[in-house]
């Protein structure tokens, strides 16, 4: 299985910033390289500098399944790299990217 469409969440912060970062170094063997940020929070100065390097910024609210299971559409891998005060989010970042990848048929 090849990992084309890399979500990480988290990207702004000591841990998520180094990985889009070696991301970037093998972009190459990518499509598409996206850092998830909280909806309506403008994005950071470190996010925008990945954007300028081709890093697609994409938004959720992350206490709404619906909207991440939107975001994570597509993904073939989604990286967490919360910190402590969000860890709670991490139970809706691993429904919803089960759900994107495998959609429930009512």
């Amino acid at each position: 299985m090849s990992l084309k469409n890399v979500i990480v969440i988290g990207g702004s912060g000591n841990v998520g910033r180094e990985i889009l970062a070696s991301l970037l170094e093998s972009r190459a063997e990518f499509g598409t390289i996206s850092a998830l940020k909280r909806e309506g929070v403008p994005a950071s100065e470190i996010l925008q500098k990945f954007a300028r390097q081709g890093v697609q910024i994409l938004e959720a609210n992350f206490k709404d399944k619906a909207s991440l299971v939107k975001a994570f559409k597509g993904a073939d891998a989604v990286i967490s790299t919360v910190n402590a005060p969000a860890f709670d989010d991490q139970y809706n970042f691993v429904d919803a990217a089960i759900e994107a990848k495998y959609p429930l048929s009512a």
